[in-house]
């Protein structure tokens, strides 16, 4: 890649070697004077390009908002759902270990219970598993938000026929355009 600093050096001294051989001998004072030209024309090159980018960020921004605000909705339903999720789960859980304390201690002994505890402790280890294998992801809480996230975000993007693609471009644009505007005005 080159280096920009090199090209608004070269630009300068294109402009300066230019005005100075149109005139047949410049004195001190004409060198002056071309110097203030070039680099009031490398400012004003500049101030456009600078100009130009805010514009074209503008109108990145003003693109990507509608999916934006699709994907800030998707996220807080994934998270609801998840959190729907981890709630019947946990009922789930202290429901069993209710049942566990009640059959041990009122109406059975250790014997009849325990394997009914294994059976449980089984059953939650193997969808914890299955959950890891279909998704990929964790059996834990980020793990299931992380996993309903996703999915309510495939199923809004497939009903409102969203091109994800586009998406993801114009976000990794207006990074870079963001990038540069910061670099110009260093």
């Amino acid at each position: 890649m080159f280096n920009k600093n090199a090209v608004q050096l070269s630009k300068l001294n294109t402009h300066l070697l230019e005005r100075l051989a149109a005139r047949p001998s410049p004195s001190d004072a004409d060198f002056e004077l071309v110097v203030m030209e070039a680099l009031s024309l490398q400012s004003s090159d500049l101030a456009a390009e600078v100009s130009f980018l805010e514009s074209q960020l503008e109108q990145m921004r003003q693109s990507i908002e509608p999916l934006e605000a699709l994907r800030q909705e998707c996220q807080e339903q994934g998270r609801a759902q998840a959190r729907r999720w981890v709630n019947s789960f946990a009922a789930i859980l202290l429901s069993q270990f209710m049942l566990t304390q009640y059959g041990t201690y009122v109406a059975f002994s250790w014997d009849i219970v325990e394997p009914l505890t294994c059976v449980m402790s089984f059953s939650d280890a193997c969808l914890g598993y299955l959950f890891w294998l279909q998704t990929g992801k964790p059996w834990d809480v980020a793990g299931l938000a992380a996993h309903f996230e996703a999915r309510k975000m495939r199923r809004a993007v497939k009903r409102a026929r969203l091109d994800i693609a586009k998406y993801e471009t114009t976000r990794e644009a207006i990074r870079l355009v963001e990038a540069r505007l910061a670099e110009l005005k260093q």
